[in-house]
């Protein structure tokens, strides 16, 4: 929008009549593209985005349920063209947030373990998918019953396009990744992907 800031809005009741409270999470230039949000093992919300200007990805953790508090933002990839509307997050069985994006740049799919709730240490970065003539976006993240994640994404691949699924082998995926074409029809639309698992843990 104009101000391009990072907003939460925290609802008064569960159909979100009355008067939301809303605050700013990050007010800074050019930031808020891309968001993504998961609520902490603390209650409060902890989300991901891109920095347009810088194209750094970020993370923002509230310490307040409605953040209204000044919270703690990270830069957690400073190296990354995050891709705009193109980063995922879930927190992991060890209560730290793993961030799964796209590195325009080097036209890579990335996934960041933190190593404390706000990220503020440095995050372990791994490429999990490397498309060096074509194009990545991120997808969605979730947390398997292995406590390991598991995730999809779209990509271009030599003008085709797909959607593909991949499990980490490790809790912060730098064990590498088994993954399986879900979808290669022509005419694709790969900026979106959303995943979930049914009580049996398939996704």
């Amino acid at each position: 929008g104009t101000n391009n800031d990072v907003k939460v809005a925290r609802c008064a009741n569960r159909a979100c009549t009355g008067v939301a409270s809303i605050n700013t999470v990050d007010g800074a230039a050019t930031v808020g593209r891309g968001i993504a949000l998961a609520i902490g093992n603390d209650g409060f919300p902890v989300m991901s985005y891109a920095d347009i200007n810088g194209g750094d990805l970020k993370l923002a953790k509230c310490i307040d349920v409605a953040c209204n508090a000044a919270p703690t933002i990270s830069s957690v990839d400073a190296a990354a063209a995050v891709l705009a509307d193109s980063t995922a997050i879930m927190i992991g069985a060890d209560g730290n947030p793993v961030v799964l994006y796209s590195d325009a740049t080097n036209s890579a799919l990335k996934v960041a373990a933190c190593g404390n709730p706000s990220c503020s240490t440095p995050a372990t970065i791994t490429v999990v998918r490397d498309f060096p003539s074509g194009a990545v976006h991120a997808g969605d993240i979730v947390l398997a019953a292995d406590n390991r994640p598991m995730f999809c994404h779209g990509a271009f691949v030599g003008g085709v396009p797909l959607v593909e699924f991949a499990h980490c082998s490790t809790a912060d995926c730098a064990g590498g990744v088994v993954d399986a074409v879900i979808d290669n029809q022509a005419g694709l639309q790969l900026q979106s992907c959303s995943l979930l698992l049914t009580a049996g843990g398939l996704p």
